[in-house]
């Protein structure tokens, strides 16, 4: 964004109204000094229930909110908020980086998420781009507020026309008339040869006509359309956008034009992306966690009950891995736990599961195993053997030569036990059974 663009948007920021709802003093009384001198009016709140009364008496433009909070956190608050209006932007502050509020975050579309200690460049960044959208919606509908007067209307879709948005305008038959910069510049057409054609060249061919003719549907009866499409660029490669389509239409309420409004999102879907992996994935050894393990465990019940195929937990447990942290240190035992992880993923088929499970602690769902009990043991015990070998062979932890062993539980389930804890539980019953038996073994579980 340049300089000019960066002054408008601090300009319109200073019109807006802001509620702040923080509960620490400390934090309250540093960011509200910085807010103050970039906003018209500064409402405070102390936790989330004083915020959403706040928000219901004074209606602010923007909300910019801490996570924890007595009464009410953050995120309650911001869904009561966004339950009244959908559209207010939601900035989220927080000390705590753990996946559950990310992905939480991510249901509630908030504009951003800041981790404390807050970077005042950041969040002044994020005001920004709140301040930008509120703009350039409040430019849209001014636009279609003043259709009436021709002149009007090009007055004000020359200024929308420099935003950083992607721009195009065309006749009522969908035929380009004129593109912005910015438009050339997200899409790798230049105006020239886009003029006379019709946005179906930008089509990826990812949504089918029905998507189209809803999209159309909502146009012809609401005058707009806004929602997330995928395009293709000239040099063919395909993006998602947030894209807005309007009609303008004449005194007698013929449409005259469409203008759409459109902007790249490919940045924000890949941190969105990072923050779905980071609430199903182990950072360290990039497995599965136990959330994802539970959640292919509730669909491998289900399996099982339609087919009546057996399944299989092994609860794996490096022996003596403390020792390894004590006298090797802790980076050296990150260095073991990721190759075991990679020795685990040789050892399985493609449709089971190697999760994570924390600390030295690893868990594989086996699935699709003999409807036959006896059977199904059996193959579960092959698998598990495999692995006793395969995690018995020496490690290379940089330049040292290392010896691990595992102690394995196994626990088979059919998918009608009272809750996919059940087998987990089971398997780590046993696992400890392997540990008394002098480690470095493999037991099953067995109701006494």
């Amino acid at each position: 964004m340049n300089e000019s663009n960066d002054h408008d948007d601090l300009a319109f920021l200073k019109t807006l109204n802001i509620l702040y709802v923080e509960d620490e003093i400390i934090i309250r009384k540093q960011l509200a000094q910085f807010l103050n001198r970039r906003c018209a009016n500064l409402y405070i709140g102390t936790n989330g229930k004083e915020g959403l009364a706040i928000f219901q008496d004074c209606q602010p433009d923007l909300v910019i909110s801490d996570v924890l909070m007595p009464e009410m956190d953050g995120l309650k608050m911001g869904e009561a908020i966004r339950a009244i209006n959908p559209k207010i932007p939601i900035i989220l502050t927080t000390a705590f980086e753990e996946p559950r509020y990310f992905h939480r975050a991510i249901d509630l579309s908030v504009d951003k998420y800041v981790v404390k200690p807050i970077d005042l460049l950041i969040l002044e960044e994020a005001l920004l781009k709140c301040a930008r959208t509120l703009r350039a919606e409040l430019a849209l509908y001014e636009l279609q507020q003043r259709t009436a007067e021709l002149m009007e209307l090009q007055r004000i879709a020359a200024v929308v026309f420099e935003a950083q948005e992607g721009m195009f305008v065309t006749d009522a038959d969908t035929t380009i008339l004129r593109v912005n910069k910015a438009f050339s510049e997200i899409t790798g057409y230049p105006a020239e040869e886009m003029v006379g054609k019709t946005p179906h060249v930008l089509q990826s061919g990812r949504q089918d006509c029905h998507f189209y003719e809803e999209m159309w549907s909502g146009i012809n009866q609401d005058g707009h359309w806004k929602g997330e499409i995928w395009n293709k660029r000239k040099n063919g490669e395909i993006y998602p956008e947030n894209i807005c389509v309007t009609a303008v239409k004449d005194d007698d309420g013929n449409v005259t034009n469409y203008v759409a409004t459109f902007m790249d999102i490919t940045i924000n879907k890949a941190i969105a992306d990072e923050i779905k992996h980071l609430a199903f994935y182990d950072p360290l050894t990039n497995l599965p966690n136990r959330r994802l393990l539970f959640d292919r465990l509730k669909i491998a019940f289900a399996s099982n009950k339609r087919n009546g195929k057996k399944g299989a937990v092994l609860f794996i447990d490096m022996d003596n891995f403390k020792t390894l942290n004590d006298t090797l240190g802790h980076d050296m035992g990150d260095l073991l736990l990721k190759e075991v992880a990679e020795r685990l993923h040789h050892c399985v088929r493609d449709c089971d599961t190697v999760a994570r499970f924390g600390g030295d602690e690893f868990v594989i769902m086996l699935t699709n195993l003999n409807e036959d009990e006896d059977m199904a043991i059996n193959q579960a015990e092959i698998i598990g053997q495999k692995i006793l070998v395969t995690l018995n062979k020496s490690y290379q932890l940089r330049t040292q030569d290392y010896s691990s062993t595992p102690s394995i539980g196994v626990a088979i389930f059919t998918g009608h036990e009272s809750s996919i804890h059940e087998p987990v539980k089971q398997a780590d019953t046993a696992m400890y059974q392997a540990k008394k038996a002098g480690r470095n073994t493999l037991r099953f579980f067995k109701n006494i």
